[in-house]
């Protein structure tokens, strides 16, 4: 999807996603929107699922952890990568 695609998905996979405070959902979907160019609609759903697994992680018993931007910067890096690798795999001719 184009940026506006994007921003669309993002904020169907974060509605009600409690934030860190000072992180609006907004900013947090614009800047995401523009540094995921080449993403499908999958890839964007797994990076908010990463970053909601990595804040589930950290939580207290009890307690909701809300995400933090460097939930996001790892996922990205993650989802970066996986589809370096998928793109790898595909270029390469068939044995």
């Amino acid at each position: 999807p184009d940026e506006e695609g994007r921003r669309e998905v993002l904020n169907i996979q974060l509605a009600g996603v409690p934030l860190e405070p000072g992180l609006s959902l907004d900013k947090l979907v614009a800047y995401l929107a523009s540094t995921s160019a080449g993403y499908a609609g999958a890839d964007l759903a797994q990076l908010c699922q990463e970053a909601k697994l990595s804040a589930l992680k950290e939580r207290s018993r009890g307690q909701s952890a809300p995400l933090r931007m460097a939930h996001f910067m790892a996922a990205q890096s993650n989802v970066a990568e996986s589809r370096k690798v998928y793109q790898e795999d595909i270029a390469q001719p068939a044995s």
